[in-house]
This record gives C-alpha cells, structure tokens and sequence, in this order.
C-alpha cells in the first residue's frame, strides 16, 4: 500500500499554479495547488485568481471554463485577465536552490548559521512539502519551540494557524527528513503579503 503511494506521488505531475482566491463557487478552494491539465468551469458569477510559479502570472477568471497549463491557463469562454507579478521568478521543485519571494544568503551569515540560509520577506509563510509528509518548523534562535504540521495536502498555511514567525529569526522547516534554514528578514513590511511571495518550497 505505501509503495502504491509514494509510486502515485512520484508520477503524479508537479503543480504550475496555486488558487489565490476564490468566489462563487467550490470548483477549487484558496490556497489550492493546481497541476497542468486541471480544468476549473466557473458558472455566472464565480470568480477565481491564480498565481503561476514558473512566470510570476496572476490570472482572475471570471465564467466559463479554463484549463491549468505551466505558465498561464488555457482558456475555452472564460474572461481572464493578467498581470505580471512583482516577485522572483519562482524555481519550484525540490531540486532547485530558489523559491518565491526568496534570497538565498552564502555569505558570511550563511557560513555562520549553515548555507544554504534563505531570507523570507514575510512573517506568514506557505510551507509547501509533499502530500503526507509532513512539515516540522523549528525556531533554532535560543528559548526556540518545534511546531509540527500534519499536512496531508500538502501544505502549512500559517496565516491560518495563526502564527507569525519573528522578524530576524532564523528557523529550520524539515520534511521526510530534509530541511531548509529560513531567515526572517528584518525589514518585512507586512504579515500576509501576495501568495507567491510567501510560498517556501520544503524540500
């Protein structure tokens, strides 16, 4: 049974986009990752915003049908409109350095704290792992705390939990026994912030 599964996950196609919000109907919901190949039908009225990873595109779709693709969506009759977002060109996947919103520290802190250290400039994390692993995330500064996320689809919202990492701290966020040094960066102006800049890829 655990074979078939992790079997599964491996074949199944890594995900190009994720809902950033959503309205009008249950077609998909907030936060959800979406791989290429996804059709999503929208009755009159409903409304849904996505962000692709791979080109920084945020679509809102209004009515009618699209389809899910890699670095925009395919559309049939819905009424989308996009925009190039302000972030980094996203390297999502667990075998590349880079992620949203994220610098990668190899200088002198990074020697300090262990490279590779990545800087995040939000407070509220999208910890994104792969389905059932589960995600751990460890404060390493001292008096740090351990919190552990079941995370069954995959992902640990933390503006949902309600929690808030502190500006200029550094934490370790594990997954099936890999980990990722995550930096806060000090000069954060806001908590939430665009999806694609809080979405941190565990490897």
């Amino acid at each position: 049974m655990l074979t078939s599964i992790l079997i599964s996950l491996a074949l199944a196609p890594a995900p190009t986009a994720i809902v950033d919000s959503v309205s009008g109907t249950r077609a998909v919901e907030s936060l959800q990752l979406l791989a290429p190949g996804t059709d999503i039908e929208l009755h009159d009225g409903a409304r849904v915003r996505l962000a692709y990873f791979a080109s920084c595109v945020h679509e809102t779709a209004r009515g009618g049908r699209l389809r899910i693709g890699v670095t925009a969506s395919l559309t049939v009759d819905a009424i989308v409109e996009r925009v190039i977002g302000d972030c980094v060109p996203p390297q999502y996947g667990p075998s590349r350095a880079g992620v949203p919103g994220v610098l990668v520290l190899r200088d002198g802190f990074a020697a300090r704290h262990g490279a590779p250290v990545q800087r995040i400039r939000t407070r509220t994390p999208l910890l994104l792992a792969t389905p059932g692993t589960g995600i751990t995330l460890t404060r390493m500064n001292p008096g740090g705390r351990k919190i552990f996320f079941p995370a069954a689809d995959g992902r640990a919202d933390l503006a949902e939990h309600g929690i808030a990492l502190e500006d200029g701290a550094l934490y370790r966020a594990c997954s099936a026994q890999r980990c990722r040094r995550l930096w806060v960066d000090p000069a954060v102006q806001h908590e939430r912030g665009p999806v694609l800049e809080r979405v941190v890829r565990v490897p």
